[in-house]
């Protein structure tokens, strides 16, 4: 692993500081938990968004080849 510094609101830290007692671990472990589901949540999402890009560009093209606008 590598340290990092980030500025978070005090909020925040104190939200993952209390469920994770709840959970009963720490409350680091537990936002890189949340990191790490949220990166690949937002992976997908792009992965997506850039399928429908595609095939927008796709559909464009035939439209253009078949000489339709």
């Amino acid at each position: 692993m590598q340290s990092i510094s980030i500025r978070l609101p005090v909020g925040l830290i104190e939200g993952y500081k209390q469920a994770a007692k709840l959970l009963g671990k720490g409350y680091q472990p537990l936002m890189r938990d949340a990191m790490e589901r949220s990166l690949a949540t937002y992976i997908n999402q792009a992965i997506a968004e850039l399928e429908v890009a595609r095939g927008q560009r796709a559909a464009r093209v035939e439209r253009q080849a078949a000489g339709l606008r």
